[in-house]
């Protein structure tokens, strides 16, 4: 199963201070201190990035939300609206404005 972003970021950190702990015997393995500072480099662009996705998610089921109710107002307004027109104008004007012609 894959890991989780939250999870990545965990491991990520993780070698990253390893590495910074052990810099010295990496080494001779051909790790050198820009491997570690472009890790974590890496590491906090990528966590800047899922902090800057969740605010948007955030805002986005705000706006969702608030649609949706403005949605529901807008529909009960017309529903409103088209009762009294039908109240006024004989069924053969409902035509003009968008209403079928049943009752």
């Amino acid at each position: 199963m894959p890991k989780s972003l939250a999870e990545q970021l965990n491991d990520a950190r993780l070698l990253a201070a390893g590495m910074k702990q052990h810099a010295a015997e990496l080494a001779p393995i051909g790790i050198n201190a820009d491997d570690i500072a472009a890790l974590e480099a890496k590491f906090e662009k990528t966590s800047a990035l899922n902090s800057k996705q969740e605010q948007l998610k955030a805002e986005l089921k705000s706006c969702t939300a608030e649609l949706t109710d403005e949605c529901k107002a807008m529909t009960d307004f017309v529903s409103a609206m088209r009762k009294r027109v039908k109240l006024v104008l004989p069924q053969t004007e409902w035509k003009a404005f968008g209403i079928a012609a049943t009752r």
